[in-house]
């Protein structure tokens, strides 16, 4: 989804982006009959709470096909007031990985390229639910993951919009694993050099999987920024 339209038909060019994205998350967490419901996290909540993360991707094309692959990684730590007659807080600590890998097709070339994504993404999740002593019950530790696959088309459109300047949208939708899974994105490009592109824009990205007394309904939304590489 971050990729510069100016592949050479012919041979094999890459591109390589770590970037930043300002998330925040909202939703559903639970293990068995324990949940944290409405579970808001803003992006200085994420930073607050955040232990690890890392988020990159990485493009090829030749000619019309090629392919791309995107890593997510965060690990949070948040309470929430527990649910469902549970006295106290629930301490919860959540760990969300998602791995993508998509083969491309340019259906469309030209100044307005058009690209088409089929592919697959891994997702694990981990969840920690640590309940404290209420005035009438004991404290108690429930902890869970799940991993799982889902397969996803999509498409990109990448429209010129001055010198140096271009605007891209995205969109895809996935299920198997998972309930379902949908994701969009929009944003804009600048071309520092021939080799490298500045992006920004806002991504949102939503999972619904509810399975085996396992309950991940979150949406992760915010602005993104990175500088890609050519090579």
């Amino acid at each position: 989804m971050f990729a510069s339209p100016a592949f050479a038909a012919g041979e094999w060019r890459f591109e390589a982006m770590p970037y930043l994205w300002a998330a925040g998350m909202e939703g559903d967490v639970g293990v068995r009959q324990l949940t944290a419901q409405g579970a808001a996290m803003s992006f200085p909540d994420i930073m607050k709470s955040l232990r690890a993360g890392f988020m990159g991707s990485l493009e090829g094309r030749n000619g019309a096909f090629g392919f791309y692959a995107d890593a997510i990684y965060m690990q949070l730590h948040q309470k929430h007031p527990a649910t469902h007659g549970f006295l106290g807080d629930v301490d919860a600590k959540p760990t969300q990985q998602a791995y993508a890998l998509a083969g491309t097709w340019r259906a469309i070339p030209g100044e307005q390229p058009v690209d088409l994504f089929l592919g697959i993404r891994s997702n694990y999740v981990k969840v920690n639910l640590d309940v404290s002593p209420g005035a009438v019950t004991p404290g108690r530790t429930l902890d869970a993951s799940r991993t799982w696959a889902d397969g996803y088309i999509g498409a990109r459109i990448t429209i010129p919009v001055g010198p140096r300047w271009s605007f891209t949208g995205y969109a895809d939708v996935g299920a198997g694993g998972s309930d379902s899974t949908w994701q969009a994105m929009a944003g804009l490009e600048y071309a520092i050099s021939p080799a490298s592109n500045a992006k920004f824009g806002y991504r949102y990205f939503k999972v619904d999987y509810h399975k085996d007394d396992f309950l991940w309904n979150m949406a992760t939304g915010g602005p993104y920024l990175g500088v890609s590489f050519g090579f």
